[in-house]
């Protein structure tokens, strides 16, 4: 027997899924796991504790959330992961998406299915979506294999923004870490405003790896983020900088 199950971001797509199961349009997963890096942003945390968690315990779906760990078996959020290295994410290395998103849901899903290889044991459900499909890769392994939904049922971003908004869930945001490279100068800049907790710690592990002579920083990988904390500029980048929709990680690590 497969073990499907449902890998959940906290974000658009994959709370999209588990609404699709609530609706009867999807059948439903053996398990909901999400893999928490740590750095993940308030409301996500907040969407999850407070919508996703009963939502699933109501269609009796166990809901279970893993943690990256370190040789020491101690767990430890990724920006402190990065910062006691001097170090940043960078989108050339994925480091941060294999240590706290592949390999904590690869372990968990290990075990529970056991160590067999020689057949298909579970089956990951991926949020991606039709303007994203190039993300639909395999697993890379021969234990278990990727599955996506909502490409079955050929859903783009926009109707899963739609069906959310239909079922009252419209303000759930794109999920990630706080930190992440890949954010637009307009999340930055959004971050500092509502979490500038969050946005210090980004400062403080950006200056310590350019302390060590790293070159780069996490806007994009390769400015540096101190723009966004000078007051001066805060209506250059509101108004002249350009906003792409991130590109994220291409190879869909961070679905998981």
């Amino acid at each position: 027997m497969v073990l499907d199950v449902l890998s959940m971001g906290g974000g658009v797509q994959s709370t999209a899924i588990l609404v699709l199961v609530a609706q009867n349009k999807l059948p439903k997963p053996d398990l909901v796991v999400f893999c928490d890096t740590g750095s993940e942003l308030p409301q996500t945390l907040t969407h999850i504790k407070d919508r996703l968690i009963p939502l699933a315990e109501s269609l009796d779906i166990p809901f279970n959330i893993v943690r990256y760990t370190n040789k020491k078996g101690a767990s430890e959020p990724l920006y402190k992961h990065y910062m006691d290295r001097s170090l940043i994410p960078a989108p050339i290395s994925g480091q941060c998406t294999r240590l706290f998103k592949i390999i904590p849901f690869k372990r968990h899903i290990r075990s529970i299915v056991g160590r067999k290889n020689k057949k298909i044991l579970a089956r990951a459900w991926l949020g991606i979506t039709t303007d994203e499909s190039h993300r639909a890769n395999t697993s890379g392994v021969g234990w278990y294999e990727n599955h996506f939904p909502l490409l079955d049922l050929e859903l783009s971003r926009d109707n899963c923004i739609n069906i959310l908004e239909e079922y009252g869930w419209g303000d759930t945001v794109k999920s990630g870490c706080f930190h992440c490279h890949y954010q637009s100068a307009k999340q930055w800049q959004a971050l500092k405003r509502k979490h500038p907790d969050l946005f210090k710690i980004s400062l403080d592990m950006e200056k310590k790896a350019l302390e060590r002579g790293f070159k780069g920083g996490l806007w994009g990988g390769s400015k540096s983020i101190t723009g966004f904390d000078v007051e001066s500029l805060e209506r250059w980048f509101a108004l002249y900088s350009e906003d792409p929709i991130p590109l994220c990680n291409e190879n869909g690590g961070c679905f998981l």
